[in-house]
């Protein structure tokens, strides 16, 4: 299953998918590939007159097939359901959340998500055994939507990474809250997402904030450079961090993606800068290569120590 954004009116669609037709500058689209890669199951567009754009897809696939996908949209007309959460552009762009059935044939539930004024972006999805949506990514609107009683419900400034629980249905939030630091650099975005078996979500991105909300005894509670990542667990009401840390050097740096095992050690990846960017002993790589590189960080579930290699620009993982 694939997600992506496409500006071609002859993108592959199949015959019955929901939407066979380009919409406008830019489109999702929602492909599923055979197990051989050999044909398409489905492949349809989805979108409305502007710019859509499909970020998260991510293993947002319950048991019966249905995907769930994630995105920023430009598109006031963009496809939503009767009895979603926001059927009503709000402003400028706004978050996508979209559930579509196991053949692509047609929408379960789709919804807009953000704020009035500025800029909001899913980047990021994840699903738990219920059906529950969990989303991250980033918003500069200061009325983007939260609930009582979540973690923080106050806008920090520039850009806030976001955490959002929708419900089954796509028509309620369970919770959603803002997570970031202030000041006149305090750009904080999510970028991945994953769940554990009791509902705790674990988020990871980038933070410009030096006072990006950390927990005592994290590994790390320094901001260390230009850029950290962070990779925060919140608890499964999304009123408070379980754990929360810095990770990185003294030069930029960013998380892109997350999982966790049965353990609830967190596997956390993305880019650094940084040529002293925490590694441990007898990793694979803990030398910096140049430039940019790839890394991989795992953290234990609780009191964090991470284990870390180094992976130069263009390995593969």
């Amino acid at each position: 299953y694939v997600t992506g954004h496409t500006g071609s009116s002859n993108f592959p669609t199949t015959p019955g998918a929901f939407d066979t037709s380009h919409n406008g500058l830019a489109d999702v689209f929602v492909t599923k590939l055979n197990p051989t890669g050999s044909g398409l199951v489905y492949s349809t567009f989805l979108g409305g007159s502007s710019e859509d754009l499909g970020f998260g897809i991510a293993l947002a696939l319950d048991v019966s097939g249905n995907v769930y996908v994630t995105g920023v949209t430009s598109s006031s007309n963009f496809p939503t359901t009767p009895g979603a959460f926001d059927t009503s552009y709000n402003g400028f762009a706004d978050v996508f959340v979209t559930k579509l059935n196991p053949a692509g044939t047609a929408l379960v539930y789709s919804t807009f998500l953000g704020g009035r004024f500025f800029r909001d972006s899913g980047d990021g999805i994840a699903l738990d055994a219920s059906g529950n949506a969990y989303v991250t990514g980033k918003t500069l609107s200061g009325d983007f939507p939260t609930t009582p009683g979540a973690f923080d419900t106050s806008f920090n400034g520039n850009f806030d990474a976001f955490v959002t629980k929708l419900n089954p249905t796509g028509s309620a939030l369970v919770y959603s809250t803002f997570l970031g630091g202030s000041g006149d650099n305090s750009d904080d975005e999510g970028n991945g997402i994953a769940v554990d078996a009791s509902g705790k979500a674990y988020v990871t991105g980038g933070t410009r904030s030096s006072n990006f909300p950390t927990t005592t005894g994290a590994f790390d509670t320094s901001h260390n450079g230009l850029a950290d990542v962070f990779v925060t667990k919140l608890n499964p009401t999304g009123s408070g961090l379980v754990y929360s840390t810095f990770l990185g050097g003294s030069n930029s740096d960013d998380g892109s993606g997350i999982a966790l095992d049965a353990s609830g050690n967190a596997y956390v990846t993305g880019g650094t800068w940084s040529s002293n960017f925490p590694t441990t002993t007898g990793a694979f790589d803990t030398s910096f290569n140049g430039n940019i590189d790839a890394f991989v960080t795992k953290l234990n579930p609780h009191r964090l120590s991470p284990h870390v290699l180094h992976l130069p620009r263009g390995e593969c993982l």
